[in-house]
């Protein structure tokens, strides 16, 4: 798999951690209304980032309960992606910040933003590619097929590559 430059990769996603929880646990709301008050950077540094971690994590063929977890994992890309085209989720909230933000030639909050909001179908496409590469991911760790899951992880980081370089980072695009 392709886990070498992983790290790099969600460095390059430019959001780092605020010490905010994905959702406020005082929240008396809805569920759809809960998700819906989540920040991109809430998203992705609270589901996307560590599930992808552990998938991308397989070496070697689990136990059981490893086949489980990545499966598990895969589920948690499935529905972070239903949330990200779920309504508007701002890109950050208060308290949040572009990681690398003050870098020469790194993107603003404000172009990011404005980056998602003029491409929503390519926002789509790319939460919609996620999703499938995750169903992937889940159907080779049922039938415990090491390879299947490896494959489906490559297309994973692919798609998150993808992603990040039309929206968080395009002028990094090779």
């Amino acid at each position: 798999m392709k886990r070498v430059g992983m790290a790099a990769a969600l460095a390059l996603l430019g959001l780092a951690g605020c010490g905010r929880g994905a959702a406020d646990q005082n929240n008396a709301a809805a569920p759809a209304e809960a998700a819906q008050a989540l920040t991109i950077h809430q998203i992705m540094l609270g589901q996307v980032v560590p599930a992808s971690n552990a998938v991308w994590a397989i070496q070697e063929a689990p136990d059981d309960a490893g086949w489980k977890a990545a499966a598990d994992n895969a589920q948690k890309l499935v529905d972070a992606a239903n949330t990200l085209v779920s309504g508007e989720h701002p890109l950050l909230g208060p308290g949040e910040a572009v990681q690398g933000g003050d870098a020469p030639g790194a993107s603003t909050p404000a172009q990011i933003e404005d980056r998602i909001r003029t491409a929503p179908d390519d926002w789509r496409k790319h939460a919609q590619a996620m999703q499938a590469a995750s169903l992937q991911v889940i159907a080779a760790a049922g039938a415990k097929d090491l390879d299947r899951v490896m494959d489906a992880g490559n297309t994973l980081y692919d798609t998150c590559e993808a992603c990040h370089q039309q929206f968080w980072h395009p002028e990094q695009a090779q």
